[in-house]
C-alpha cells in the first residue's frame, strides 16, 4: 500500500500498486488538459469493455486501449479525445501516455503491472511493491532511493563508494541520486 495524506484531512490515503499505476496514467492524461470527469468515463468504458476492475494498470492497455479509448470518444465527438489516429485508421493512446504505459512491466498470468520504471525501462530504479516496501529503489536490489541520497547528502560519500557499499552499479547511484518523486 502507498500512503499520503488528504489534502483536506489529517485522514491518510491508501492506494494499492495498481491503483497507483492508474492514478499515473491518469496523471498523463490530465497532462493533456483533459478533466478528470472524461478520464474518469474513459476508464469506465474500458472496465465495462474488457470486464476488469482496474485497465489502466493492465497490458492490454498499451496495445488495445488506444482502439477502445477511440469507441469511447466517437459517443461524444465533441469532447477531447483520449485516443489518436497514427494514420486515420489505426488508434493508439496519446505520445506521453504510450511513453508511461511501456514503464510498466506486467504478470503475464493476469495482466496487470507488478512493477514501474518511472524513468524509463533503461533506467535502473523501479518501484515494486516486492521490493522495499515498494519505495523507489535500485531495480532487484532492494536499495532505495532514499538510502542512496543520504548517503551522499548526509555521509558525503562519492558515487563509487555508495556503489561499492551497496553492491550497485556507479549508474544506479546515479540514477538515484538524479530521482525526484515528482518527476
Amino acid at each position: 500500500m502507498f500512503h499520503s495524506k488528504r489534502p483536506d484531512s489529517e485522514t491518510p490515503l491508501s492506494l494499492s500498486f495498481v491503483e497507483l499505476i492508474e492514478v499515473v496514467i491518469a496523471a498523463e492524461f490530465r497532462g493533456r488538459r483533459i478533466k478528470i470527469e472524461r478520464i474518469r468515463s474513459g476508464r469506465d468504458f474500458m472496465r465495462r469493455e474488457w470486464g476488469i476492475e482496474y485497465p489502466f494498470a493492465h497490458v492490454e492497455l498499451d496495445s488495445a486501449g488506444g482502439e477502445i479509448l477511440h469507441h469511447f470518444d466517437e459517443q461524444d465527438p465533441e469532447a477531447p479525445a483520449l485516443a489518436v489516429s497514427t494514420d486515420g485508421m489505426q488508434w493508439t493512446l496519446p505520445g506521453l501516455v504510450r511513453k508511461r504505459a511501456q514503464e510498466f512491466v506486467h504478470l503475464e498470468d493476469d495482466g496487470f503491472a507488478v512493477r514501474w520504471y518511472p524513468l524509463g525501462r533503461n533506467v535502473p530504479i523501479m518501484v515494486d511493491p516486492r521490493f522495499a516496501a515498494g519505495r523507489p529503489a535500485v531495480a532487484d536490489r532492494g536499495v532505495t532511493v532514499d538510502i542512496i541520497k543520504r548517503r551522499s547528502q548526509n555521509a558525503g560519500q562519492s558515487v563509487s563508494e555508495i556503489a561499492h557499499d551497496l553492491s550497485v552499479t556507479e549508474r544506479a547511484v546515479e540514477a538515484a541520486l538524479s530521482f525526484d518523486i515528482a518527476a
